[in-house]
């Protein structure tokens, strides 16, 4: 089973965090890291054979950890074992070559639309079922509210464009009358509150 996917600009950046299942590892410690060292592996000795086995020696018996340069994109991976490593790298240069596709090769991005993020996601979400892997949806679904909830909150999005992305997310995922409600009423209060800041 799949449980995490990062995309990271060579510069620094995080691009992506997918989020399939319960992980313990901060994404962006783990990105930051590897765009630390990627680019000055023949200075510091490493390779990314190096990189990934010293990371799978903290790795718990079920699961572990894998990274690629696909056209100088980092994509890493964690999985359980149930997943062969080959086919975890297989997953990850295409995955990379989503992203070039969608972006070309990095360049330092700081501000990329929401709609080219939410298609390399969508992409990588099909080549996911495409393959027949297998992955816990419902966590990620509810991590996308919740940001998305973050977003229309901080007015970083418009609360129109917040709550159709939301109604997306809701219609790919599985949520019960209460989980409904609850984001009903998140983004009532976000309404109220946007209300009263246009008066002030």
């Amino acid at each position: 089973m799949i449980q995490q996917i990062l995309v990271v600009d060579p510069a620094g950046p995080l691009l992506l965090d997918r989020t399939y299942a319960d992980n313990e590892v901060d994404p962006h410690i783990i990105s930051g890291f590897l765009a630390a060292v990627l680019p000055r592996k023949k200075k510091l000795g490493f390779d990314l054979e190096k990189i990934n086995k010293e990371m799978n020696k903290n790795a718990s018996e079920y699961n572990y950890f894998e990274a690629v340069t696909i056209k100088k994109w980092i994509i890493a991976g964690f999985a359980t074992n149930d997943l062969y490593v080959a086919d975890l790298i297989l997953l990850l240069n295409d995955i990379g070559n989503i992203v070039y596709s969608a972006l070309g090769a990095p360049i330092g991005y700081s501000m990329i639309e929401n709609t080219i993020i939410d298609g390399i996601i969508r992409d990588i979400d099909n080549l996911l079922v495409a393959r027949g892997i297998r992955v816990d949806s419902m966590i990620q679904t509810k991590d996308n509210v919740y940001e998305l909830l973050k977003q229309i909150y901080r007015g970083k999005i418009k609360i129109n464009t917040g709550i159709n992305r939301i109604i997306d997310e809701v219609e790919r995922g599985n949520y019960n009358k209460e989980g409904l409600d609850s984001i009903i009423k998140a983004i009532s209060k976000i309404d109220k509150k946007t209300k009263r800041m246009r008066k002030n």
